[in-house]
């Protein structure tokens, strides 16, 4: 049975070096937080891989966290693994940016997408090329702009752009061949 424990108290508890705590924090985050990794990672190793330098950030700095509300420790975690996963992919280097452009295809409506499992979802998305994976990523579920994509990884706003653009459209492929093919995945 898993204790409950409000964040604050997590928190100082971590703060104390308290391995029962930490043990709590990391239960506590790890399914939503490998969720965060699974999206910027081509493959579940490499998402694994990132999880734990990341959760390892997150240990090691945890003295520097200040708590504003329940939800910000969750918030300040997401925060730490989106920057894991882009240092991993910036050691890449910028080819991972070099633009292609997928063939014309028309966006899924959004009612097809809903209906498709997250687990179906998130397969899609790793599979999708780096550049195309991390830009989709930042501005889906990051909510950042293209400016501030642009910033975070080095590359142009109109590269960022373009990124999105082709996500859009390998999704749109993928959607299509799954909705031709729901009962082979």
């Amino acid at each position: 049975m898993e204790q409950q424990i409000s964040e604050i108290d997590l928190v100082s508890r971590c703060k104390k070096g308290e391995e029962v705590a930490m043990r709590l924090l990391y239960d506590q985050l790890k399914p939503e937080l490998m969720t965060v990794c699974r999206r910027y990672s081509r493959n579940d190793p490499d998402a694994k891989d990132v999880f734990q330098e990341g959760f390892a950030r997150i240990i090691n700095n945890i003295g520097r966290f200040n708590f504003r509300g329940e939800g910000s420790l969750r918030a300040w975690a997401v925060k730490i693994m989106v920057n894991e996963s882009l240092m991993r992919l910036r050691k890449k280097g910028p080819e991972i940016f070099a633009e292609q452009f997928a063939e014309d295809i028309v966006d899924p409506e959004p009612e097809d997408v809903v209906k498709i499992p997250e687990k179906v979802l998130l397969k899609m998305i790793s599979e999708l090329p780096d550049g195309c994976r991390t830009v989709l990523n930042l501005f889906a579920f990051e909510k950042m702009k293209h400016d501030e994509i642009a910033a975070a990884l080095g590359i142009t706003k109109q590269t960022s752009s373009t990124q999105l653009m082709r996500a859009r459209k390998l999704m749109a492929m993928k959607i299509k061949q799954y909705r031709q093919n729901e009962d082979k995945w």
